[in-house]
């Protein structure tokens, strides 16, 4: 992201993310992976162990919509915050998982370098065909 776009993300997550059924399933951070299925394409989450997976699983909806954001990213506002810890990754890879803040999970589908500091979930292979998806990302959490 750049400098000056900075702002303007904080904006546009605030208003763009469809949250459409919630799930109270309980997790722990034992699974190491989740199947997830985007615009009806299977993929596989491999999940990092720290404690923002688990709470991640708690907060996150069975369905959801990520918006696109800057060409290199599909983003979701949670409805709650959920424990992070930020660190600067420099550098984003395509199918990187990422908490932003403490409140807005990010699925990167494009490589390039950041200044900014993330919370690293996961990552997803295979993820370079994400790249053709334009505007919204309907994605369903196999539980």
């Amino acid at each position: 992201m750049k400098d000056e776009q900075r702002i303007d993300y904080d904006d546009k997550i605030a208003n763009k993310a469809t949250i459409t059924k919630n799930s109270t399933k309980k997790y722990t951070n034992e699974a190491s992976e989740l199947i997830i299925y985007m615009n009806q394409k299977k993929a596989i989450v491999h999940w990092e162990k720290n404690e923002t997976v688990p709470a991640l699983l708690e907060v996150l909806p069975a369905d959801f919509q990520m918006e696109d954001l800057y060409g290199n990213e599909k983003y979701l506002r949670l409805s709650r915050p959920i424990p992070s810890n930020e660190v600067f990754v420099h550098q984003i890879k395509a199918g990187d998982v990422m908490l932003y803040g403490n409140d807005t999970l990010v699925i990167f589908y494009k490589d390039f370098s950041t200044p900014y500091a993330y919370t690293k979930i996961g990552h997803i292979e295979a993820i370079k065909k994400m790249s053709l998806m334009k505007g919204v990302l309907q994605v369903h959490v196999q539980r």
